[in-house]
């Protein structure tokens, strides 16, 4: 059971891969990319993490008031808050060139668009993705991630599958044909969450909070349980001895490490899958109780309350009149 999946899977990312970019020196483009260019394959996101993958060559990452951030082939940089940043080659004072118009929205469901700036021999070969949902500020980990992180694909377990595939999914569009939107979606989900598992693992440094919390495999467990299962009746003692700890050390490893009980976290986890639920629009009140752990929609609306500081029929709904 992995928690960190779980969390991340919990934020019900959605996304894909949008670009192949071949550049020759002297180059450097800024990225323009916001979560509304993405609404005809995220839907309702509001926020978007996005992502550069060096396919050949090496470049450079420009954000302002900061040292620059080298990436050569086979590394990923990663920006969970999506801020400004310019892509450039190793040559110094080029400016940033404008997009063509064609390239100010992205493209359909199972499309790549492609990129070419300079005429000479390509020098880097950049493919950008992203990831998108709602408020991902509030999910724990993605809020404690750094605003740019860089990942070695080469060094990560599914590396295989990440450079196989999206070498497939360059290809089909440079033969024409439309890659798979779910295979694009799988390409980004894995490359970010291997990314942000190659962060965690690697920065032993954290005093608290998630990302150590990912670190203690017992309170960790706990985690992934909760996210799993959050319509289970868990107590106090069922989680412990699930994560094979007393529950004085359980309650002790999250107020250390997070700051709560075991039973606050359920309730946050609980309401907040809740109105997420009820802010779609696609399920009724109890049917959205029933999915929480709440067998009676009173003792659900109660809970809400208590909270949110108002009751889930005050919730604004896609299909309400």
């Amino acid at each position: 059971m992995d928690a960190l999946s779980e969390i991340l899977r919990s934020a019900q990312l959605s996304g894909g891969v949008f670009l192949r970019a071949d550049f020759s020196e002297p180059w450097s483009f800024e990225t323009r990319i916001t979560a509304s260019d993405c609404t005809e394959i995220l839907g309702p996101a509001n926020e978007i993490v996005l992502f550069h993958h060096v396919l050949e060559g090496s470049m450079r990452i420009c954000i302002p008031d900061r040292e620059d951030v080298e990436v050569s082939a086979g590394q990923t940089v990663v920006f969970p808050t999506n801020i400004k940043h310019t892509l450039t080659g190793t040559l110094d004072d080029i400016h940033p060139q404008e997009l063509p118009d064609s390239m100010t929205g992205l493209p359909g469901p199972g499309q790549i668009s492609r990129l070419r700036i300079g005429d000479g021999e390509t020098a880097c070969r950049v493919i950008c993705g992203f990831l998108g949902g709602r408020d991902l500020k509030r999910n724990p980990v993605i809020r404690e991630l750094p605003d740019v992180f860089t990942h070695d694909c080469r060094e990560s377990e599914s590396r295989n599958f990440v450079q196989s595939s999206l070498r497939y999914a360059v290809d089909e569009v440079s033969r024409g044909r439309p890659a798979s939107d779910v295979l694009l979606a799988k390409i980004a989900e894995v490359l970010f969450t291997e990314a942000v598992r190659s962060y965690v693992e690697g920065s032993a440094a954290f005093d608290s909070g998630w990302l150590r919390a990912l670190n203690d495999s017992r309170l960790s467990r706990a985690i992934a349980l909760i996210h799993r299962q959050p319509d289970a009746p868990w107590t106090n003692a069922r989680l412990a001895r699930e994560a094979a700890v007393s529950r004085s050390s359980l309650s002790n490893r999250f107020k250390r490490e997070l700051g709560v009980t075991p039973g606050n976290y359920l309730m946050s986890v609980r309401m907040q899958l809740a109105q997420r639920a009820i802010l779609s629009g696609s399920e009724n009140l109890m049917t959205v109780a029933a999915s929480v752990g709440y067998s009676s929609e009173a003792a659900f609306s109660r809970a809400y309350r208590r909270y949110f500081g108002w009751p889930p029929s005050s919730e604004t709904r896609p299909n309400s009149e």
